[in-house]
């Protein structure tokens, strides 16, 4: 009987908790033809729990990885960030010092300007002689 079913499965995947939240995953699975044609066969289709590890082992590397970039660029930004703020502190505190010294130098060029424009008042006994 070369058309006989060989093997019905049914496969349940997921936790207590995926059933009991209705998120359970069924997979049916119809194997006609020959008496060759096992469960094995059927089987070799999905992937192994072996397959599976490895492929989840993979992505929790490459994920790791990701970590790792996004940490050294967090770490580098926060950098330069300091060096920014340090940079914006000097350039304020030089700004503050230039005022002053632009201030000092505008009154003392105004008491000079007004020392060479006053007429110095001469003593009477000094005129007469």
């Amino acid at each position: 009987m070369g058309n006989r079913v060989t093997a019905l499965t049914q496969v349940v995947t997921g936790s207590e908790q995926r059933e009991a939240s209705g998120d359970a995953v069924s997979r049916f699975g119809l194997d006609t033809g020959s008496q060759g044609s096992s469960l094995t066969s059927h089987c070799s289709r999905f992937p192994s729990p072996f397959q599976m590890e490895s492929a989840c082992v993979t992505i929790h590397e490459a994920l790791k990885t990701v970590i790792d970039s996004q940490t050294h660029y967090r770490l580098r930004e926060a950098q330069d960030r300091a060096r920014a703020e340090d940079l914006s502190t000097r350039v304020s505190c030089w700004s503050v010092g230039e005022v002053i010294a632009l201030l000092v130098v505008s009154f003392s060029q105004v008491l000079l300007l007004k020392a060479f424009f006053t007429e110095k008042r001469t003593s009477p006994q000094a005129l007469h002689s």
